[in-house]
């Protein structure tokens, strides 16, 4: 694929709020040393079950999480108040078995890449 055709694939994946890689990268991960994912999450023990307990809005909350946002930004992204959105997070820590922001994006990634047993 030349370069023209990887430019054209990563502007429609944006348009799509998607995310595009080249196969040179993916071949290049694939050809290194994955760390295994049990190693370095294995203390968080959130499953697919556990993050289908959230709400909508708490994974709504979650996800802007996820992007890095602020509860200020997520507040005012959502139109809520910041108050709301630590209740949020509280209830999505509760639900997850999770302490903090990142423990709450570890899980909900361990979840989506690791088997469920």
């Amino acid at each position: 694929m030349c370069i023209r055709d990887r430019i054209m694939c990563a502007i429609a994946a944006a348009a799509r709020n998607d995310l595009y890689v080249s196969s040179s990268i993916i071949d290049r991960l694939a050809a290194s040393k994955v760390p295994d994912f049990q190693e370095i999450f294995g203390s968080v023990t959130s499953t697919l079950s556990d993050i289908r307990k959230l709400s909508e809005r708490e994974l709504e909350t979650l996800k802007l999480v996820a992007k890095g946002m602020s509860n200020k930004a997520i507040a005012e992204t959502l139109f809520i108040s910041e108050k709301t959105v630590k209740n949020h997070l509280y209830n999505v820590y509760k639900k997850l078995g999770v302490r903090d922001r990142t423990q709450a994006a570890i899980a909900v990634l361990k979840a989506l890449c690791l088997p469920q047993k």
